[in-house]
């Protein structure tokens, strides 16, 4: 991981020129931009973001700062984001479970998805891949590991971001479509549920290929299915879970970047030519198809206008 950071940062700075040319200063007179994410160093919303960071640093000649707020499916960085002042120093780096999911998951929110945020620019969207420890639990693919579940009703468990996420809802898909009875163990970060799996304290957990990578190229752990309807390009011998028989398997992560409700328009459409410049970058788009992400360039009118059609699909996928 440490190789492949620097590798990455590398990469990014040798493009920031290219940010350079539309203007030293930034919106905020050169002012540190901090940007909030919602799991740890190493997650996948945190690695895109120091992707993009440099570029980000370099067009607006301040300094941009990842400040990792994880824990409770989201709800501390998402509420730290939505309190935050509206003059462009501040940015949110937000995610399906956040915008879409949570909303219909919990009575109660501290946040509002739609009222409470600027949209500014959609990053990119990602499968979710289902990983096992194949030393603890002797199979190699999905059916293989359907069966073993159901021999074990009720003693085995799954790793997750918390109630809402894409872990837990890819894993809830799974026992109710295959009729298992797996457990659910929240976790604040992807980086220890991946130590429990090793480790055999949990079975199966359903991370992003951006956070998993590392152990399956490793060896460390097996991939046995993404839950994209497609294969991607950066795992393509690793079947989807309808291929494997569970047919219309799909949940899909997906990443935006947003700012404070009241954001000025001038500020907010700066910041959307600017990251939509920096995902434009080959240096960066190649990074991201690396680590399994396919960019997506939406304006701010876009990028509200995907959350809010999100956040009624999710709707009623779960209320039926």
């Amino acid at each position: 991981m440490r190789q492949f950071v620097g590798r990455t940062l590398l990469a990014a700075l040798v493009g920031s020129t290219a940010l350079v040319a539309h203007g030293n200063a930034n919106a905020q007179s050169g002012r540190p931009v901090r940007i909030i994410v919602a799991v740890p160093p190493g997650g996948s919303g945190d690695i895109f973001g120091r992707l993009l960071a440099p570029l980000l640093s370099a067009a607006w000649n301040a300094p941009v700062v990842m400040e990792n707020r994880p824990g409770a499916s989201g709800f501390i960085a998402a509420e730290a984001a939505a309190k935050a002042t509206p003059d462009g120093t501040t940015l949110f780096f937000s995610s399906a479970g956040i915008m879409a999911i949570n909303p219909h998951m919990h009575a109660k929110l501290p946040y509002d998805p739609l009222k409470d945020y600027t949209p500014i620019a959609m990053l990119c969207l990602l499968p979710n891949v289902l990983l096992m420890n194949p030393a603890v639990i002797p199979v190699k693919n999905v059916q293989e590991f359907v069966r073993y579940a159901k021999e074990r009703p009720g003693k085995l468990s799954y790793g997750s971001l918390g109630v809402g996420s894409t872990s837990y809802l890819s894993a809830e898909l799974l026992n109710s479509m295959a009729g298992l009875d797996i457990l659910n163990v929240p976790y604040k970060g992807s980086g220890q549920i991946q130590a429990d799996l090793i480790s055999g304290q949990i079975a199966i957990y359903f991370d992003t290929v951006t956070a998993a990578i590392g152990q399956i190229r490793s060896g460390r752990l097996a991939a046995l299915a993404v839950t994209t309807r497609r294969r991607t390009g950066a795992l393509p011998d690793i079947p989807t879970m309808d291929e494997q028989g569970l047919p219309g398997f799909e949940v899909t992560q997906w990443y935006g970047i947003y700012g404070p409700a009241g954001l000025p328009q001038a500020i907010t459409q700066r910041y959307t030519a600017d990251f939509n410049r920096a995902l434009s970058d080959p240096a960066i788009r190649e990074k991201f198809a690396d680590q399994g992400a396919e960019i997506s360039i939406m304006d701010a009118e876009q990028t509200g206008a995907f959350t809010r059609s999100e956040l009624e699909k999710w709707r009623k996928f779960l209320k039926r």
